[in-house]
């Protein structure tokens, strides 16, 4: 009886002080039409004035939020209560940009085990797992280039005491 009387009182708060659904409609379309016309900013801040103004949070507003802060360059993470392929991906991709490879293959391990047929998280984590570590890793990045550098280095060495070795062979068999 509480529990019914409680969502009652919360449909009466948000019918009277909140946003009606023509309103909530019309700014929908509003969205969608910066969207088509790229204006990704003026929706990312629709987006958020919506979630500001309702009372319950909506995972198809989120999802679109996290898909345009990708879009500008603004990790945002998707929080869902369910957890599917895409989901999993946005997350993954969101880590990834932000420079949190690690953090985004494991998203990936975890969703690979939860969904063992779906060949779009294993294609995925195949292409995370062979990229190089990006800007969040710089020790590791200066490493590998010294590691790099110091064999280039040693190969040029290799180079030119063969090539002395041979001038020496010749100017040897020219003199005699």
């Amino acid at each position: 009886m509480f529990s019914t009387l409680f969502y009652v009182l919360i449909l009466l708060y948000q019918n009277l002080f909140l946003v009606g659904n023509d309103l909530y409609n019309n700014k929908i379309e509003l969205i969608n039409t910066y969207i088509q016309k790229e204006k990704y900013v003026k929706a990312f801040e629709a987006l958020q004035e919506i979630e500001r103004s309702d009372l319950f949070i909506r995972s198809d507003i989120q999802e679109i939020k996290t898909l345009l802060s990708i879009k500008l360059h603004k990790p945002l993470k998707f929080e869902s209560e369910h957890e599917d392929i895409n989901h999993i991906l946005v997350n993954s991709f969101v880590l990834a940009q932000s420079n949190d490879k690690i953090l985004a293959l494991k998203e990936l391990k975890a969703g690979i085990n939860t969904f063992q047929d779906s060949d779009t998280l294993i294609k995925v984590f195949e292409i995370y797992s062979k990229q190089p570590f990006s800007q969040g890793n710089t020790s590791l990045l200066k490493l590998n280039q010294q590691l790099i550098n110091q064999r280039n280095i040693q190969i040029k060495t290799n180079e030119a005491v063969i090539l002395l070795n041979l001038m020496r062979n010749k100017e040897k068999i020219l003199t005699n």
